[in-house]
């Protein structure tokens, strides 16, 4: 369930996902760094506002620390894109990103009240040259529920050096998923029509739930080099 207030209380599987994405970071970056690319991007597709109630650290926060607390300073160019759409929680996020003292080479843009899929096309066209050699980007998308069509993360995955660690909330799936609402948006998140063959009733949980997830990692793998699942 979505949360209400601007802040709110950071739960296990929460903080375990970014732990994840910490310590992923903390290796991609200088990786990718000492890799001779001149410039990197991290976008956070639902970036929230940087804080949790018991002063726990958000996911924006978590990806510029990760950059700063190297053992070597990066030399890369590094751009951080933020995306969120409530007004107060972009709002308590620059001011958290504005506690932060920042190398010249780094940049960071909130881009408030606006959802993923209206601001991401932006941010991504932004960094495709005429030679289509785009830089390293990894973007982290956490979503409330079912939103993020699977054209989007096909466009990423299908681009050279670019990572997608992405939060697939197949229980929410299965609990809409014979609602007559939600057809076109599964279409849409699974880029086909297969999870129809889960509309089976006669079908435990645990296997409907299985065959949802396998779908979905079937999708990326036929558009990505690499492709991890793993429960939270």
């Amino acid at each position: 369930m979505q949360p209400k207030t601007t802040i709110w209380d950071l739960e296990p599987h929460t903080a375990a996902k970014h732990d994840i994405l910490r310590r992923y970071l903390q290796a991609w970056i200088p990786i990718l760094s000492q890799g001779k690319f001149p410039q990197l991007v991290f976008i956070d597709g639902f970036a929230g506002p940087g804080r949790y109630s018991q002063g726990e650290e958000g996911s924006p926060v978590i990806a510029v620390k990760a950059a700063l607390e190297q053992r070597l300073p990066i030399s890369a160019k590094l751009d951080f894109h933020f995306i969120e759409l409530d007004k107060r929680r972009s709002e308590h996020l620059a001011t958290e990103l504005a506690a932060i003292t920042l190398p010249s080479n780094f940049t960071t843009k909130i881009h408030g009240q606006r959802t993923f899929q209206d601001a991401f096309p932006e941010v991504w066209q932004r960094y495709t040259p005429k030679t289509g050699k785009r830089p390293p980007t990894f973007v982290f998308i956490d979503p409330f529920g079912i939103k993020i069509p699977f054209s989007y993360v096909s466009e990423i995955l299908r681009a050279p050096n670019c990572e997608v660690l992405i939060t697939f909330m197949f229980e929410e799936i299965g609990r809409f998923l014979s609602h007559e609402n939600f057809e076109e948006r599964l279409d849409e998140l699974y880029g086909c029509r297969e999870w129809r063959d889960c509309l089976d009733k006669s079908l435990p949980p645990k296997v409907k739930e299985k065959r949802l997830h396998d779908l979905y990692q079937r999708q990326l793998s036929g558009v990505a080099t690499h492709v991890r699942s793993f429960t939270m």
